[in-house]
């Protein structure tokens, strides 16, 4: 029977590329490590890393006991949380939860969250990841609960958070700054600062201005939403975000034929999960304050 302990150190050496480094990762010396993997691919009948000169490389059937390896170490994690939970008799503090979720949703809702209620919530760990591989990760991880614009995949529980509106984010001094609301279509003659197209509010915005008769007269790419802000706190332009203003931008509302413009938000788990209950009161938590959030801005 294989011991988790050698998938553990199999997974290790197969995300470090390297014998060496997976060693080094599992404080185990590398002829120890070698021969238990070596143990490990006789007891399957099949190599498991196509040996060579550079990074090892996953053979098809190491690629596919690499997945059956990682979800085999999540469930373990699972029950020895299960057994943490059970001995403490109380849910507020304990077990330890990861939540996977991109940047600005980790600084702009799960820490504001945590610095507010987190006397009363599990502890929170966070793992940031783009939108589209949240919920890949969370398999890869071990982790409990996704948030991202884009939904969890079939067989998962999920639910839809408040959509969060795109907002068009100037200095204070702006001309925008003292409206309520702006049609997309009134951006147009200014440089529009905009994520990169692994962000939802890309998508949304690319969206919107394919049904209008005028193009942009400058898009400003970007990859971090924080210097995103940082260049329209600057003046360079006007920055279509989501997030939480910051640098004392104003952040207006932007709407496309007098109709806001959203972005969804989910939260997404597995239904087996050993804490689903506690899952279901943290996601409680971030849909109220998410609302609460979004009322104030």
């Amino acid at each position: 029977m294989v011991e988790l302990r050698v998938l553990r150190y199999f997974v290790a050496i197969a995300e470090a590329g390297s014998l060496t480094a997976g060693a080094e990762a599992v404080r185990i010396s590398q002829p120890a490590v070698s021969r238990q993997l070596r143990a490990l691919e006789r007891e399957l009948g099949a190599d498991l890393f196509r040996r060579g000169n550079g990074p090892l490389q996953l053979t098809r059937a190491g690629s596919r006991m690499l997945s059956v390896a990682r979800d085999l170490l999540r469930r373990e994690g699972m029950a020895r949380q299960v057994l943490r939970l059970g001995a403490s008799g109380e849910l507020s503090g304990t077990p330890e939860l990861t939540v996977v979720a991109p940047l600005a949703t980790l600084h702009d809702l799960v820490a504001p969250l945590l610095a507010a209620r987190g006397a009363d919530l599990p502890v929170i760990d966070g793992v940031e990841m783009e939108p589209a591989r949240v919920f890949d990760e969370i398999v890869a991880l071990g982790a409990d609960l996704g948030l991202s614009t884009y939904p969890p995949p079939a067989g998962w529980r999920a639910r839809r958070l408040p959509d969060i509106p795109l907002y068009a984010q100037v200095p204070a001094g702006h001309p925008y700054a003292e409206l309520d609301r702006i049609e997309l279509i009134d951006l147009l003659d200014d440089p529009l600062i905009v994520m990169n197209r692994t962000n939802m509010a890309r998508l949304v915005v690319d969206e919107a201005l394919a049904g209008l008769d005028r193009r942009p007269a400058r898009l400003v790419e970007m990859s971090s939403s924080l210097l995103a802000q940082g260049l329209a706190a600057a003046g360079r332009g006007v920055a279509l975000l989501t997030n939480w203003s910051r640098f004392d931008l104003a952040a207006v509302p932007v709407s496309n034929g007098g109709r806001p413009i959203l972005i969804p938000m989910y939260a997404g788990w597995d239904p087996t999960h050993y804490a689903a209950d506690l899952l279901i009161h943290l996601i409680d938590e971030i849909e109220e304050f998410c609302t609460t959030a979004i009322a104030r801005s």
